[in-house]
């Protein structure tokens, strides 16, 4: 691919994809950071309108590799908020790091100097200079009382970079861990050189927030409220942990999300939660569709045409005119037009005094133009006293005039202004904004597993498990109900049904700090739930016997008495004596029925849909 332009469409975020080539692109305009698939020696570089060129990679061109956020909470937020923050994502970020890595100075030899007078041990080890963008989060307010809705959770997100060296080896494994700091069983490989500075961001971000246990359900809405202005939406979905995710077109500052929509109102399918800001957004024969009720009071100082729809929600405020324009409302139709000024007799004096009739006063008019678009002409424009001078404004692809300001005071966004009848200097500046259409949230299929069909014994279990959080699949479409239960998966589910928060490590060995279980196994053995082995493991990858679920499940439930019986079962003499309590709890509840032959089969192995079988019992009780 040499040349041409590439959007994405339908809503999408991708404008190009490919699941087995790379290195095929060596020119060309993306909507997106087509960077997975460019050639060596050429790099993608994000310009002013959001889109990505192909330029030649300089010779210090460093590596990109993104950083994980650092989170800091105002005193009296719970820890479990800053650990769940800890792991936000941003896709796109690293593409906007693309220029910074581009511009980079630091050489190899700077890089092994800093690590050597930082203690890293260089040696032989080749050293990479990386470009590391990373979110930093400061999470000022947080509340999640059931008994005072709505929960609400507010962050200052500001993306960052930093310039690191390392020796590892990250240009042949992106996924090769960069350690700026010692850590338990992890040695130092880097260090940063320089400050870190606020990256610059010019494109649409994906963000996906992980959110605390208890702040809402999966599948619920919550709401993003940004800058005072803009209002996202997402639904809660639960793969490792809760999170929610949703396309931020509009930078980084204050976001706070809410279980409560703050909207009042939406244009071209954007929400905003004042009306003024939905009166500033509003384009020429546009329309304004509240989705609330309101009695906002709203300033037009532009020339403007639009409809505000009411057919659903009440309206009693007001829309105004303001300073130099006039307002007409026919119904549910508004039209602001700038308000007639009285003539000056061009034969009046005027501050510049007046001029003999062999010479002709001048003025300047100084026009610019923001990122996104154009003004014409631009720069310094000389007028001739008393004579009309117009300029054009046009937006870039992509992009729409925001506003056009005359002498300071917005005109709106009109796409010419002419000055009539010159006498004095002027100013005229005008700025764009990226169209960006809030994608459709697409309708979560009842059940998404393509390997669990309804008539399958356990269909109803599987998906009485999946709705409620209990259990995910293996994939985002694939549940692999014939996989054989193991420890690891045990704890993790167990943690999902209570809802369980993170403890202190239990020490076990085998159970790495970073691992997908290790939340999990801690807190289950914390509580007393799980045990390890006589040797201090804990075997996550065991499987799971039928009577160490029964144990495990019968801990959780409090150890009640049990009322069951294993009589009736011909292989009842093979469970295991610590097990015979919990087994006959079991069976006494109808969780544990019989196989075939008359067996319980206690020492035997148990199945993913076994697990969820027992489980959609274990939580209706």
């Amino acid at each position: 691919m040499t040349g041409g332009t590439f959007n994405a469409i339908n809503n999408g975020t991708q404008a190009v994809y490919s699941e087995s080539k790379t290195e095929f692109i060596s020119g060309g305009t993306f909507s997106s950071d087509p960077s997975a698939y460019v050639v060596p020696d050429k790099i993608a570089l994000v310009q002013n309108n959001g889109m990505y060129t192909i330029e030649t990679a300089s010779k210090t061109a460093a590596e990109v590799v993104s950083g994980e956020p650092e989170v800091k909470a105002a005193e009296g937020i719970a820890g479990e908020v800053k650990n769940a923050l800890a792991n936000t994502t941003a896709a796109g970020l690293t593409g906007e790091a693309n220029t910074e890595a581009n511009n980079n100075t630091v050489t190899t030899t700077d890089g092994k100097n800093a690590l050597e007078n930082a203690g890293v041990t260089v040696n032989n080890n080749t050293v990479t200079i990386v470009v590391q963008p990373y979110l930093d989060i400061e999470v000022t307010e947080y509340s999640a009382d059931a008994s005072a809705p709505p929960n609400t959770m507010t962050m200052d997100i500001t993306p960052m970079v930093r310039t690191v060296a390392t020796t590892a080896n990250v240009a042949s494994n992106p996924n090769a861990e960069i350690i700026l700091k010692p850590e338990s069983g992890k040695t130092q490989n880097a260090v940063q050189i320089g400050t870190a500075e606020e990256l610059t961001v010019r494109g649409s971000i994906t963000l996906t927030i992980p959110l605390p246990n208890g702040f809402a359900e999966t599948g619920k809405t919550v709401y993003i409220q940004h800058k005072d202005i803009y209002e996202y939406t997402a639904k809660v979905e639960n793969g490792t942990s809760l999170h929610i995710t949703f396309v931020n077109p509009h930078g980084f500052s204050v976001f706070t999300v809410s279980t409560s929509s703050a909207a009042v109102a939406k244009v071209d399918g954007t929400s905003y939660i004042s009306l003024q800001a939905a009166v500033d957004a509003v384009k020429n024969n546009g329309t304004i569709t509240l989705v609330n009720d309101c009695d906002d009071t709203a300033t037009v100082s532009r020339p403007v045409t639009f409809m505000l729809d009411t057919s659903i929600h009440n309206f009693t405020g007001s829309i105004v005119a303001g300073n130099g324009y006039t307002l007409t409302e026919s119904g549910n139709k508004y039209v602001v037009t700038r308000t007639p000024v009285t003539p000056v007799d061009p034969g009046d004096d005027d501050d510049h005094g007046s001029s003999s009739s062999s010479s002709v006063r001048r003025y300047d008019i100084e026009a610019d133009a923001g990122r996104g678009g154009d003004i014409s002409p631009d720069g310094r424009v000389r007028v001739r006293r008393g004579e009309n001078q117009t300029f054009r404004i046009s937006a870039d692809d992509g992009w729409e005039i925001a506003d056009v300001e005359v002498d300071g005071e917005s005109v709106g966004a009109v796409e010419r202004y002419t000055f009539e009848n010159v006498r004095t200097d002027h100013t005229i500046s005008a700025t764009f904004r990226q169209i960006v259409t809030e994608p459709e949230e697409p309708e979560t299929p009842a059940l998404p597993f393509t390997d669990v069909s309804e008539g399958d014994w356990y269909y109803d279990a599987v998906a009485y498990c999946w709705e409620n959080g209990i259990m995910d699949g293996t994939s985002g479409t694939t549940f692999a109900p014939n996989l054989l239960l193991n420890r690891a998966m045990m704890a993790q589910v167990l943690y999902n049904l209570a809802g369980g928060t993170a403890s202190t490590a239990a020490g076990f060995p085998d159970v790495a700090a970073s691992a997908w279980y290790a939340d999990a196994v801690n807190w289950a053995a914390a509580n007393g739930y799980v045990t390890g082995y006589d040797n201090g493991s804990y075997g996550p990858e065991d499987s799971l016997t039928r009577e160490q679920l029964a144990v495990i499940l019968y801990r959780y439930a409090g150890s009640p008495a049990p009322a069951g019986t294993l009589d009736g079962f011909a292989d009842a003499a093979s469970a295991s004596a610590y097990a015979v309590d919990a087994l006959r709890w079991a069976v006494g509840e109808g969780l544990l029925t019989g196989k075939d032959g008359g067996r319980l089969d206690p020492t035997g192995t148990a199945s993913r849909a076994e697990l969820a079988q027992i489980l959609a019992r274990f939580a209706q009780m």
